[in-house]
C-alpha cells in the first residue's frame, strides 16, 4: 500500500505561520526590560544608561542594540545593598 504524501498547503491550513507569530511578539516588547531581581517588566527611556525597577526599587545599566532593544548589562554596583 502505497502512502500518500499531504502537500505543504494542506498541512498548513488556516493557521497562521510561526514566523509571523515570532515577529508580532517581538514587537510589542521594544523599549521593555525584564528586572533581574523580581522578573518586573517595565519600560526605558530610549537611549537611557541607567534604570531602575519601579517594582523592587533595583537600578540597572542599560545597554542599547538598535533603535529600540534594550538589555540589561548588570547592577549598579553603588546602589546595591551588601550584607
Amino acid at each position: 500500500m502505497a502512502r500518500i504524501r499531504a502537500t505543504d498547503e494542506s498541512k498548513a491550513g488556516n493557521r497562521p505561520s510561526r514566523e509571523r507569530s515570532v515577529e508580532k511578539k517581538k514587537s510589542g516588547r521594544e523599549g521593555y526590560i525584564r528586572c533581574l531581581n523580581c522578573l518586573w517588566r517595565f519600560d526605558v527611556p530610549q537611549g537611557a544608561e541607567k534604570a531602575s525597577c519601579p517594582n523592587c526599587k533595583m537600578e540597572w545599566r542599560i545597554s542599547w542594540y538598535g533603535d529600540k532593544d534594550a538589555k540589561i548589562r548588570g547592577p549598579v554596583w553603588e546602589k546595591v545593598k551588601r550584607k
